[in-house]
């Protein structure tokens, strides 16, 4: 059966579409008067003054709708030079179960001295030095959870590229699909970016088509070309 042009230039983009908004990315700015339902703090207490998020000593807490990503950015903010950190949590089935990936100042500078790849809510396992940020105060996080394997990137500039980046293997552990915040300390966090499109430039942000929506698109490109050699034959 003849497929037309129009209905198959509609396919593309709805396929394009499609792909678009399946890896959309999701922001939180957290510029409103409460943190409302979407999330579940699962340790201790957080909350949000109407721009930032702060908490008290070992917070946690999950974000319903990011269920099931494992990309994500937070910028962080210390606020003075006692032991504080920010954490991006990924992989959560519980509080001693979830890939929890901090920042973090412990005390005796200004910025940040360590950061680290713990399993659980500040649960231990991998906690290592940085280097040149004890004088920088803020940051974006930007973390992702492929099986096993974790990254951390650490962006002092805005920009979208880290400076520093670490990668760990937490070997045959269990993990779930939730993901969430962690807070420690005087730090506040902000601008909260889920998926692994549109994260580099910190709340809002796009997303591109991936490689089989790009895939689908040569196909129905070269369909198009073929039915227009069709009707000039």
């Amino acid at each position: 059966m003849a497929v037309s042009l129009k209905s198959l230039s509609a396919a593309v983009l709805a396929a394009l579409a499609f792909g678009n908004a399946a890896h959309a990315a999701v922001t939180d700015d957290f510029n409103r008067a409460s943190l409302g339902p979407d999330w579940v703090i699962q340790s201790g207490a957080m909350s949000t003054n109407g721009a930032v998020v702060g908490g008290d000593s070992l917070s946690l807490m999950t974000y319903t709708p990011g269920a099931g990503q494992s990309h994500a950015s937070i910028d962080i903010q210390l606020n003075d030079g006692t032991v504080a950190y920010g954490a991006i949590v990924l992989g959560y089935a519980s509080l001693g179960e979830n890939a929890f990936i901090k920042l973090q100042n412990n005390g005796g500078a200004s910025g940040f001295t360590h950061a680290a790849f713990y399993y659980g809510n500040n649960g231990g396992g991998d906690f290592f030095s940085v280097t040149g940020l004890s004088s920088i105060t803020s940051a974006r996080l930007i973390a992702s959870l492929s099986g096993s394997v974790a990254t951390l990137g650490i962006d002092t500039n805005f920009d979208g590229v880290a400076e520093q980046s670490f990668t760990h293997d937490y070997g045959a552990v269990v993990f779930g699909s939730g993901v969430g915040l962690g807070i420690y300390g005087t730090a506040t966090l902000d601008d909260f970016c889920l998926g692994s499109n549109g994260c580099s430039s910190g709340n809002g942000g796009g997303s591109v088509p991936e490689p089989a929506s790009l895939a689908l698109l040569g196909l129905g490109l070269a369909g198009v070309a073929a039915t227009r050699r069709r009707r000039r034959g």
